[in-house]
């Protein structure tokens, strides 16, 4: 597979499994999105559990670069409890020593970049790794893998760009209590 288009949804999944799975021993994982809970990705795989099983590999760095979840003085209690089950995630992932960086309320990018000994895979995709975004949104996106080093080389500095802009932010740095809306 050197490009392929993802316009299912199973096939947009199978693909998010495909790039964070183990069995490719990567030693670099990158992933920009926005919003992240923890969706059911394929086969009984979760998000989480996909990434839980990467960081029990020896030598891996991953780093992710999602949006601060803010919640509103006028919140509803729906809207609450995403912010508290999107704040349960960067915890979880923090407390698996992944690097966790504040993109930023702009922050729109949803990027998976993987590299191992053997290959190089970029996933450029519209959907939040959230169960709306993958089960319920229209969405689409894109894999690249290995004869296009050019396209993995070019987001690979994309992110690297973005990551040097930005500072590693605990759990507590990312919570931010507004009276404003949450963009």
């Amino acid at each position: 597979m050197a490009i392929q288009a993802l316009c299912k949804k199973e096939d947009l999944k199978e693909a998010i499994r495909d790039i964070l799975s183990y069995e490719r021993y990567p030693r670099e994982v990158r992933i920009v999105c926005p919003v992240i809970t923890d969706p059911e990705i394929c086969d009984g795989n979760t998000f989480l559990g996909l990434v839980q099983r990467l960081s029990r590999l020896e030598n891996i760095t991953i780093s992710l670069i999602t949006r601060k979840p803010i919640v509103r003085s006028q919140a509803s209690e729906s809207e609450r409890r995403e912010v508290l089950e999107r704040l349960n995630v960067i915890e979880t992932l923090e407390a698996l020593r992944i690097k966790v960086f504040d993109g930023g309320k702009d922050l729109h990018a949803k990027i998976i970049l993987t590299e191992s000994v053997d290959d190089k895979l970029a996933l450029i995709m519209s959907a939040n790794l959230t169960p709306t975004g993958l089960d319920r949104n229209i969405e689409a996106g894109i894999c690249f893998k290995n004869d296009r080093n050019e396209i993995y080389d070019a987001v690979y500095n994309y992110i690297t760009q973005l990551l040097i802009a930005l500072k590693p932010k605990g759990l507590r740095q990312l919570v931010q209590t507004t009276g404003g809306t949450n963009n």
